[in-house]
């Protein structure tokens, strides 16, 4: 979990208790992801940077910076060969994990990028906004597949469903 506090807190949910702190950031954490493996974590926060994490030690393994105001989303493509990042500055970054370069910068939202969503294949990924709009983008080039409409209201969360197609979003106007 990611916390105000600016730390991220790994669970032991089945014993019901904490597990490890991970400290690091400056400012709230907004955003956690596993990696499909579950040996990596990435956490984006409003000091601006992606951090990447070794689950089973603990230790920060990369400062991701680029974003110029605060990392509102993160996900993992299911190879984890990428990271998405999304900032209130409007832009989506796709991270090499291993180098911590940033491969793309997606640029098209009107406002703050809230929530990410690889595809199942990771050939889409999903990004909602607080401009009301959901856009696809394909993964492997960057570019613009399609944007959807219909919230009234800012974007609170994008997710793909386990068919590939299927995405489901909410938003800020109870939708």
């Amino acid at each position: 979990s990611g916390s105000n506090d600016k730390t991220v807190r790994l669970w032991a949910a089945s014993r019901g208790g904490q597990a490890r702190v991970l400290r690091g950031h400056t400012g709230r954490v907004r955003s956690v992801a596993f990696s499909a493996d579950g040996r990596l974590l990435v956490s984006g926060s409003y000091d601006r940077t992606v951090r990447l994490w070794d689950v089973r030690t603990g230790v920060e393994k990369r400062k991701l910076e680029g974003h110029t105001i605060g990392v509102y989303a993160v996900a993992f493509h299911p190879d984890g060969h990428l990271i998405a990042s999304g900032g209130l500055d409007r832009t989506i970054r796709l991270w090499d994990p291993v180098t911590g370069k940033a491969q793309r910068v997606l640029r098209g939202h009107a406002a703050g990028v809230t929530s990410l969503s690889f595809s199942r294949s990771g050939r889409h990924l999903a990004s909602g906004s607080r401009d009301r709009a959901v856009r696809i983008w394909e993964t492997a080039s960057g570019r613009l597949a399609q944007v959807l409409r219909g919230h009234t209201a800012g974007v609170a969360a994008v997710s793909f469903g386990p068919e590939e197609g299927v995405l489901v979003s909410s938003g800020r106007d109870k939708t």
